[in-house]
């Protein structure tokens, strides 16, 4: 019997030679980016495993899951710094395996659910060129590959377009253009008549009318039988429907873009606004309500700041007035003097 120490010696090339295998967590973290890969490198061009691409795929969800847990979806977050991290690894990671899919040339419902739910999460982590990239991808490409469009074609086209209408603000050259590189069969009769009706109400600066198209109702409304709802019940913190949470952060950033634009007409025009606080006159509520409606103060996505009517406009006068674009008038309550732009 040799000695133990002899033992030991001849135990250790063993153990050296031994592959250290990560947990299966640690190993899709380490997992090569297709487009970072010569193909020389061992494993570096694993994501072309179509069984690998759905399991990396589960591993994403299980970090959008953390995210939305953590940050929930609607809420204002405490330590908005890491949740942006969290969003942008996030849309990393959806990027690496939409490289993987387009270097594969995947174009079955695995593809297409990966670059829906992709967008989706660009658009609402303001992650505009992994947007980009993935409308890029999915059309027309992905969608004419099917045999038929799936039930969730109408509302991603949707979000397509009011993504390019929201980027070139107020052209929407993009829009036009994409439009015409959506096949038509992509996009039913009820979403072109409102698009229509939306971009219309854009170019003729028709805020009031703008107010009832963009609101989450007239969009549900639009895509009608098309709007796909998820089979699942969403995580905790996570969006009900993700794609028309998307909509609706869309419609709230177009909101935001006609309001600069509606102030901006609004200053040219008028000297003095009357905003008294609403009493039980009619009359002292015409200006507020008006400026409401003008403004697209209302918030189409849901969140947990319920904010009254007459908070969100006393906001938006405050910072009017930080801004210098508004100054009280002395000895008038509730009447503000218009600082004129400068030319």
């Amino acid at each position: 019997m040799p000695p133990r120490r002899q033992q030991q010696q001849q135990s250790q090339p063993q153990r050296a030679q031994r592959k250290y295998e990560p947990p299966a967590k640690r190993r899709m973290e380490l997992v090569a980016s297709v487009s970072r890969s010569s193909g020389l490198e061992k494993d570096g061009d694993a994501l072309r495993d179509f069984k690998l691409q759905e399991e990396y795929r589960d591993f994403i969800q299980g970090k959008v899951d953390d995210c939305w847990k953590r940050y929930p979806s609607g809420r204002v977050p405490e330590d908005a710094k890491h949740r942006d991290e969290m969003r942008g690894n996030i849309c990393i990671l959806f990027r690496k395996l939409r490289e993987a899919i387009l270097a594969t040339k995947r174009s079955d419902t695995f593809a297409v659910e990966v670059c829906e739910t992709s967008m989706y999460s660009a658009i609402l982590f303001s992650s505009p060129k992994d947007a980009t990239s993935a409308i890029s991808l999915l059309i027309p490409g992905l969608y004419k590959s099917q045999s038929r469009p799936p039930p969730t074609c109408p509302a991603a086209v949707t979000a397509s377009l009011l993504y390019y209408l929201l980027v070139a603000y107020p052209s929407q050259s993009r829009y036009g253009e994409h439009l015409d590189y959506v096949p038509k069969g992509l996009i039913p009769d009820g979403i072109r008549q409102w698009l229509r009706d939306l971009t219309r109400a854009l170019r003729q600066h028709s805020y009031s009318r703008l107010e009832r198209l963009t609101e989450r109702g007239a969009v549900e409304t639009a895509l009608g039988s098309a709007s796909a709802r998820p089979a699942n019940e969403p995580k905790p913190g996570a969006p009900s429907d993700l794609a028309l949470e998307a909509l609706c952060g869309l419609l709230d950033s177009i909101r935001s873009r006609a309001r600069d634009t509606t102030w901006t007409i609004l200053r040219s025009a008028y000297r003095e606004l009357s905003c008294p606080k609403p009493t039980d006159a009619p009359a002292s509520t015409f200006t507020r309500d008006w400026l409401l409606r003008c403004l697209l103060l209302r918030r189409v996505a849901p969140n947990d700041d319920k904010k009254s009517d007459e908070q969100l406009l006393d906001d938006w006068l405050t910072e009017r007035v930080s801004r210098a674009e508004l100054r009280p008038k002395d000895g008038a309550e509730g009447r503000w003097i218009v600082c004129k732009l400068k030319t």
